[in-house]
């Protein structure tokens, strides 16, 4: 490819959302510099975009005569078939090729071991950063913590930063010695704000006028205090964040750092959901937006050659395993699944049961454990369970798919409590999502949501022991009570029983019975073809698994019974922190929402993402909603009632509502076009000329439609309960 190298130095971009308000940083004469950047790919190869797609949008911006730098922020080379049957290497191999400039290691970047990525990572041609993967043994960095380039005129820095999690999110053992002892370190508390200050400094000593973190930390409360939000809130110095690690969509969202600048931050989604496109002007202005779709057949012929270019270049690497991999191994009469197809997590899209609730996913897979280990009982980690099994034929690949880390099956003799431990462990997270949380099979167990974690851990998320009331009760193994003193054999992978992957180290004293007899993936084909006799039944028919788990969720409010039409979108808000009880003890689903109340649910679903004060003279600046009435307002998603006011206490009308949820899609980069017709409605006369599009939009998608089977009431005030709903189907649509 024709492209502009950068030999001396990996360049750096700073990010922002197409919608947000563009940041100068300072003047300079010349052309564009373009980042183009991925995260969290996971051997998605075959998508709808995918390698050859960022080679051509590359080959566009080339065109343009724009500097083009290639940025990916971590967990690439992991988690799927081609990754695992060449240990990282054909991604590798493909990255080199499309000419990656530079990439933070995610924490499945060290699913292979040490070793291997090592040897990974000096075969890339693209440039690793960390400022925090650190070799105690020498107290440096094993990688350069950042590049700094020149690009038309400015001075450009990475920084690259993984997440601390990487020591239980991959396998313990390969950050340690022969001894046990740790010989790797990501910084932990406080020390990992400093490290990361330190960069910062260091990289403005070298005379970095911009300075982008090259992140795998991730979004959201469940990755606090490790979220790229939480190193913004005690750092100063970013000016943007391409992160990685939560799979979340970000087209570019403004936070405040320790001094209340703004940095922004954004992110793909997960497999080629999106690429990101970043831009830095000649006169300093820094964007951001995310690339959804690619048309081909409309492309120039530049573009289409560098296209090809890698497509055939990958098909030539896909080629080597295809046949293996297209190997039907049996046949499932229902389909198998990680996500739980009723709900819609609205921050991050997907509600990934499989991480805190029993599927029928985990369910084949423990029993798969159980019955080729011959054990009383056996236990799968959720977030080791990767990819569905649709109905149909079942190939070797897609086996791999589910299980694509290559583990080791063992078995161990445990003790009733460590097993009783290790189920406390697994649910110590809930509500939100645990990538160790426990599918099991030879037992059952229930799960007390009203008493909060007892659990302990170390400063690098290790258990360390139970304090309190448990949250686990009623655990039975083959349908007797547990007995804590007694000693059971437990199958599972080399990953937890050997390794305490996810923190889970009650097992390390445990005896190995039989140690890494099978890969994983080998136990789950075994197990359709020699004792399931090749079809995957219906007894796996119910998605939420036949009750070997059961957690109490006692109403989260006295006036939402659960039998309430609006109860699990209620709870999904709750949960996730977007809306809160008008007490302690009720949500009031049939209040009508106020305007102000309407916009900062949105908000909070967009992250709460800063901005500068409003415009609007009845928006008090300490009032609670002040914040989002500002972003949406600078984003275009509200209007006012008129130029200077917003009237935040005005009770909110379902057109008004449908027409922020529809500018919000909009902001999101949704298509909002419509073929709906109103006027099945028989009130659709009722409809104000602006709200028009917007609920078109909103009842194509079953937003906000009709009250009745004929009535839109576009004018009646929509309830606290009904924005839960149309909020959570914004979030589902938003999010693909």
């Amino acid at each position: 490819m024709n492209k502009k190298r950068f030999l001396s130095a990996v360049l750096g971009l700073a990010v922002a959302a197409a919608s947000s308000p563009l940041v100068p940083v300072f003047a300079a004469d010349g052309e564009d510099t373009v980042v183009l950047y991925t995260n969290d790919i996971h051997c998605g190869i075959d998508g709808e975009l995918n390698y050859a797609t960022l080679s051509a949008l590359e080959q566009r911006e080339l065109d343009k005569g724009n500097e083009v730098i290639l940025a990916d922020a971590g967990d690439a080379i992991q988690g799927g078939a081609i990754g695992t049957l060449s240990n990282g290497e054909y991604m590798t191999d493909i990255m080199n090729f499309v000419g990656y400039d530079i990439a933070v290691p995610g924490n499945h970047e060290f699913d292979y071991g040490m070793e291997r990525f090592l040897e990974l990572a000096e075969k890339s041609e693209f440039k690793y950063i960390s400022e925090n993967f650190i070799d105690l043994r020498t107290n440096e960095p094993v990688f350069d913590p950042y590049f700094i380039t020149k690009s038309n005129g400015q001075s450009i820095a990475f920084i690259g930063i993984c997440t601390p999690e990487t020591f239980t999110k991959s396998t313990p053992e390969y950050f340690k010695d022969e001894n046990g002892e740790f010989i790797y370190d990501f910084c932990q508390g406080d020390e990992f704000y400093s490290s990361v200050q330190n960069a910062i400094d260091s990289a403005e000593e070298d005379g970095a006028d911009i300075i982008i973190a090259l992140a795998h930390l991730g979004v959201g409360e469940a990755l606090a205090p490790y979220a790229s939000t939480d190193v913004i809130a005690n750092v100063e110095g970013l000016d943007a964040v391409i992160d990685g690690h939560s799979h979340t969509v970000i087209p570019g969202e403004t936070y405040k750092d320790k001094n209340g600048d703004d940095v922004l931050v954004t992110s793909t989604g997960t497999k080629f959901a999106n690429i990101g496109k970043m831009t830095i002007t000649p006169d300093g202005e820094i964007s951001s937006e995310l690339i959804s779709s690619y048309d081909y057949d409309a492309a120039p012929d530049t573009e289409k050659a560098a296209y090809d270019k890698t497509a055939e270049f990958v098909d030539g690497i896909r080629s080597q395993y295809s046949d293996m991999l297209n190997e039907v191994i049996g046949t499932a009469e229902v389909t198998l699944t990680v996500n739980d197809p009723a709900k819609t997590d609205p921050i991050y899209g997907v509600y990934r049961l499989i991480r805190r609730g029993e599927t029928n996913l985990g369910d084949f897979c423990a029993d798969a454990y159980r019955a080729l280990m011959e054990t009383d009982v056996a236990f799968v980690n959720g977030g080791g369970i990767r990819a569905d099994i649709a109905e149909g034929d079942v190939t070797y690949g897609d086996i791999i798919d589910v299980h694509p880390y290559g583990n080791m099956i063992c078995s161990a003799e445990v003790t009733g409590q460590q097993l009783l431990d290790a189920l406390e462990m697994g649910v110590s997270e809930l509500p939100y999502e645990s990538g160790g949380f426990q599918q099991v099979s030879g037992m059952s167990y229930k799960v007390d949501l009203s008493v909060p974690t007892p659990v302990t851990t170390d400063e690098y998320g290790n258990f360390t022991g139970v304090e309190g009331d448990r949250r686990v009760y009623d655990v039975l193994i083959n349908g007797e009570p547990i007995d804590p003193e007694k000693t059971y054999t437990l199958a599972g992978h080399n990953y937890m029983l050997k390794n305490g992957g996810n923190g889970f180290t009650m097992f390390k004293d445990a005896e190995i019975l039989k140690d890494e007899i099978y890969v994983d993936s080998e136990v789950l084909i075994k197990y359709v073809t020699d004792v399931l006799g090749g079809v995957i039944g219906e007894g796996y028919e119910n998605v939420y698994g036949d009750g070997r788990i059961v957690i109490d969720k006692a109403p989260l409010f006295e006036d939402v019974p659960e039998d309430f039409w609006a109860s699990d979108y209620i709870e999904a808000l709750a949960e996730s922190g977007i809306a809160n009880g008008t007490s302690e003890t009720e949500f009031s689903p049939s209040v009508p929402v106020t305007r102000g109340m309407f916009v900062t649910f949105l908000y909070r679903t967009a992250g709460s993402p800063d901005a500068d004060a409003g415009a609007f003279t009845d928006v008090d600046a300490e009032a609670y909603y002040a914040p989002a009435v500002a972003w949406a307002s600078a984003n275009g998603i509200v209007n006012g009632v008129s130029d200077t006011e917003f009237a935040p206490d005005a009770h909110i009308t379902r057109e008004q509502a449908a027409s922020m949820l529809c500018r919000y899609a909009g902001y999101r980069e949704c298509d909002t076009s419509s073929d709906f017709d109103l006027s099945v409605f028989e009130d659709a006369d009722d409809v104000s000329g602006y709200a028009v599009d917007a609920l078109e939009w909103s009842a194509e998608n079953e937003i906000i439609s009709g009250r009745t089977e004929t009535e839109l009431d576009p004018l009646s005030e929509i309830t606290r309960a009904e924005t839960a709903a149309v909020i959570i189907r914004t979030s589902a649509v938003v999010n693909g």
